[in-house]
């Protein structure tokens, strides 16, 4: 079983995302006043300081960069962007702590499992990079990433090599060892009956024939006297999905217009509003929604339900499953942490 908390480890191993840091400029030193040469003991403590400014993290004899801590926690950065979120000081703050908390996590999870004899198959390994390279249409746009984020296709398979290691490590010393009773599984189903609510659903096929929120009277004319025109076709017997396929401007036209079951929270309310006064087989009149207009047919429609526990079963022991694999990886980095020599170095 891959937890949360593995598949996390392994971003962080890899930072494929991680976009590239450009760490503030050394401060220039003082001019000297003094023509005395300095101390040795001066020397050492300069070259001392030199190393620390480039280490985040030493875990057990094994360094962790400033320059790995700065790329993942920018690859993070642009995640959480990505997904709207803006991060003010304390918060950027608390992030780059858990980043570096990771991958001390992930260092030694990887060391454990060396002193268990944990050795990656190749063959396992190949596949795993051949299943990353076929995530890019071409090799050539491979090459480019690899070219964007200064990485070698042998650092990744080093990379992706620790994240196996540290996967057969939790499936061996952790996963295989706990255990989901039935009992387990009810409780939790009878302890959130909200989670196995099913709401009321349509599944609808659509025709869109867009309009721009800042589209002048006369293209919203013309759109509207589109939409009338297929509205008309399809009150004289014309096939609603072909008119789909032929007219829509949605994605969903190669499919007919299908947009499969949906809930009413799923859609903007005007489009949500009359596909669910719709009953099987009617078709609504023109519909104005902020992306058009729209005319819509319902399919099928699915009654407000709860999941029966016996459906639900398998997806909550795997569930409570991951939940208390997480934990004992927790507790196991913190042991390990506790046992071993981790060192972290101011920024």
């Amino acid at each position: 079983m891959r937890s949360t908390f593995i598949r996390r480890l392994g971003l962080c191993a890899l930072g494929l995302a991680a976009a590239l840091y450009v760490s503030n400029p050394a401060l220039a030193a003082d001019k000297a006043k003094t023509a005395d040469k300095p101390k040795v003991a001066d020397k050492a403590k300069a070259t001392d300081k030199a190393k620390a400014e480039t280490r985040a993290a030493d875990v057990n004899g094994k360094v962790i960069t400033k320059s790995d801590l700065d790329k993942e926690i920018a690859r993070t950065e642009q995640r959480f962007q990505g997904m709207g979120y803006t991060l003010d000081e304390a918060k950027r703050a608390e992030m780059q702590k858990q980043v570096l908390d990771e991958l001390i996590g992930a260092e030694l999870l990887f060391q454990e499992s060396h002193a268990k004899g944990i050795v990656v198959d190749k063959a396992a390994l190949a596949a795993r990079m051949d299943d990353l390279k076929k995530k890019f249409p071409t090799d050539a746009e491979f090459k480019a990433m690899l070219t964007k984020f200064n990485l070698t296709e042998d650092g990744i398979r080093a990379k992706m090599g620790q994240v196996m290691a540290i996967e057969q490590l939790i499936e061996t010393q952790v996963a295989s060892k706990i255990t989901v009773t039935d009992a387990d599984m009810k409780g939790f189903y009878d302890g959130n009956p909200t989670s196995f609510a099913m709401p009321e659903q349509v599944r609808a096929r659509h025709i869109l024939i867009k309009v721009a929120k800042d589209a002048d009277e006369a293209i919203k004319k013309a759109a509207r006297e589109k939409i009338d025109k297929l509205l008309a076709q399809t009150k004289k017997g014309g096939d609603f999905a072909e008119l789909a396929t032929k007219n829509s401007e949605d994605s969903s036209a190669e499919k007919g217009g299908d947009l499969g079951f949906f809930s009413k929270e799923q859609m903007v309310a005007p489009f949500a509003d009359a596909a669910f006064a719709l009953k099987a087989g009617e078709i609504s009149p023109v519909v104005e929604s902020p992306f058009g207009f729209h005319i819509i047919k319902c399919e099928e429609t699915k009654p407000a339900s709860t999941v029966p526990f016996e459906t639900a079963k398998e997806r909550i022991g795997q569930y409570l499953k991951q939940q208390e694999v997480q934990k004992k990886v927790q507790e196991l980095v913190q042991e390990l942490r506790t046992k071993g020599k981790v060192k972290t170095f101011g920024s």
